[in-house]
């Protein structure tokens, strides 16, 4: 029976705090008080696996006060606790050679769009155990698949410190530990709200969408969309018709009706640098009752060259911006007044979905090739490309992709009319800017340009 609590994580809690909820679980025993106990029982089981895991980690797990103190115990007690240590060691080497070799992944890039490229483009994913060219996920067999993604995470954040910098090991395993256990989907909304109440703009947009599909879409109506609709949804909303707060009103509403059968084909696709609809990761086994998700490696030349390069630096290619012919006052370093001389225009949900397509290979150039198409030839056949410096693929890479991006946006005006009088209505605002008189009170003429 111990053993069945130890993989449940039901085991007895120990210490002050475990004593506390199991106080409060008894007297929630009673049936009109379900809810409570159900609460209880979901907080006792995440502390259990990160008690566990925490147990199991090198170094970490002498913060333990029950592991020490099993120590400090003597006879079966401590044999158990020197196993513990033991095993943990054990994993820890097994972990970083698997996880060096490719054979497990962790977290993954910190950056955004490296880590974007890797999972749309590479077919890689995070925490999972790789066979062949499948990944097979392994992020919701907890307690173990939490301890075996800190030592994937601490494979890849301890490789990149210098061997000088050994204090800094216990924070590379407390970071793995913390990166690991808040990717489990229970965990990751205690994190958010945390993160949320510290001020986190994106940590407490994360939460709500997370709360209001919790609210309205069981897992199970999600499992049934996802076999009726295999493919990713844009939630985020586009130019029109609502902007400012009712725009984040929309956003929740699409973040719904894409987890709902029926609904989520009035979202368009989430695409990828190519154009390509990106699916929702399949089940292994039976899909809808699977815990395991698993995706294929592509293989693909051009996916491969782009994360290559990306993960060293030198390239930072991703999907096609929404806001075209300008900036995107969004993106702006904090502090800086976006100018209506500079600013673009936000495309709309079906415009961008148009973009997106264009620029990633419909848009073809003199010879009949698209920007997918062309990589590949240029990776494949170019022999000033393959004989180039990384440093200098890289430039090319981000050259080619721009320059495909400007004819998709002259094929995108031709399109859509009203994206054309938009344009032109922008360029007579700014020469009118431009030809105004110099004001006399030493400021700047006020410029307003009508936005979409």
């Amino acid at each position: 029976m111990s053993d069945w609590n130890l993989v449940s994580s039901t085991n007895p809690l120990r210490g002050a705090l475990s004593l506390s909820i199991s106080t409060c679980g008894t007297r929630a025993s009673k049936p009109s008080r379900a809810p409570r106990r159900s609460i209880l029982r979901s907080i006792a089981s995440s502390r259990n696996i990160l008690h566990f895991s925490l147990e199991r980690s090198p170094i970490l797990q002498f913060a333990s006060a029950t592991l020490r103190a099993d120590l400090a115990a003597g006879g079966a007690l401590r044999a158990e606790a020197l196993g513990k240590i033991a095993g943990g060691l054990t994993m820890l080497g097994t972990g970083i050679y698997l996880a060096n070799a490719g054979i497990i992944t962790g977290g993954g890039p910190v950056d955004n769009v490296l880590r974007r490229n890797k999972i749309e483009l590479e077919g890689w994913r995070p925490y999972s155990i790789r066979i062949g060219d499948t990944y097979y996920s392994y992020d919701h067999l907890s307690p173990l698949g939490s301890l075996l993604g800190a030592l994937a995470d601490y494979a890849e954040i301890g490789g990149q410190i210098q061997p000088y910098k050994a204090d800094e090991l216990i924070q590379a395993m407390a970071l793995a530990v913390s990166r690991s256990l808040t990717s489990a989907n229970f965990l990751q909304g205690y994190a958010d709200f945390l993160s949320a109440a510290t001020g986190d703009a994106k940590s407490f947009s994360r939460l709500g969408k997370s709360l209001t599909t919790a609210a309205f879409t069981p897992g199970m109506l999600r499992a049934i969309k996802r076999e009726i609709d295999p493919l990713q949804r844009d939630t985020e909303p586009g130019a029109d018709p609502e902007n400012g707060s009712w725009q984040e009103v929309r956003r929740y509403i699409n973040t719904l009706k894409a987890q709902t059968p029926g609904f989520s084909f009035q979202l368009p696709p989430r695409r990828n640098l190519w154009g390509d609809p990106i699916e929702v990761p399949s089940g292994w086994g039976p899909d809808m009752l699977s815990p395991v998700y698993t995706s294929t490696r592509k293989n693909d030349p051009a996916d491969d060259e782009i994360v290559r390069l990306g993960r060293m630096g030198l390239t930072s290619v991703g999907r096609a911006p929404r806001v075209i012919l300008g900036q995107d006052p969004e993106s702006l370093p904090f502090g800086r007044v976006p100018t209506p001389l500079m600013t673009g225009i936000e495309l709309t949900d079906q415009e961008y979905d148009d973009f997106v397509k264009l620029a990633g290979n419909e848009w073809k150039d003199s010879d009949g090739l698209g920007l997918h198409e062309r990589l590949n030839q240029t990776i494949l056949t170019d022999q000033e490309y393959r004989e180039a410096s990384d440093a200098l693929k890289g430039m090319i890479i981000t050259r080619m992709v721009n320059t495909y991006r400007r004819g998709a946006i002259g094929e995108l005006l031709q399109r859509h009319q009203g994206l054309g009088e938009v344009w032109q209505g922008r360029l007579e605002g700014k020469a009118d800017a431009l030809s105004a008189p110099a004001a006399t009170s030493g400021r700047a003429p006020q410029i307003t340009i009508t936005p979409r």
